[in-house]
C-alpha cells in the first residue's frame, strides 16, 4: 500500500525503475487469490509507474496487461 501511494513521486518511480523486480512483484500481486484491496493498490502503483514509457514496456513484457484488465470486471468499485 505504501509503495503504491509513494509512486506518485518521481524520485520513487525512478528508484523503482532501477529495481528490476519492482514491477513484476506488483503484477504478481494482481493474482486472483489476492484481496481486492491489494488489487486496488497494485493497480494504483502500476498506473503511476506507467507515466514513463520505459515502465509501460516493462509492464507489457511481464504480461501485466491481462491482470489489469481482469481488475476491471471486479464488483468492488
Amino acid at each position: 500500500m505504501a509503495v503504491s501511494v509513494m509512486t506518485a513521486h518521481p524520485e520513487v518511480r525512478k528508484k523503482l525503475r532501477k529495481n528490476e523486480e519492482a514491477i513484476p512483484a506488483m503484477i504478481t500481486l494482481l493474482a486472483p487469490e489476492e484481496d481486492t484491496v491489494v488489487h486496488e493498490f497494485c493497480a494504483l502503483g502500476l498506473s503511476q509507474m506507467a507515466i514513463e514509457f520505459s515502465s509501460k514496456a516493462v509492464i507489457f513484457e511481464n504480461n501485466g496487461i491481462e491482470p489489469l484488465v481482469k481488475c476491471l470486471s471486479s464488483s468492488d468499485p
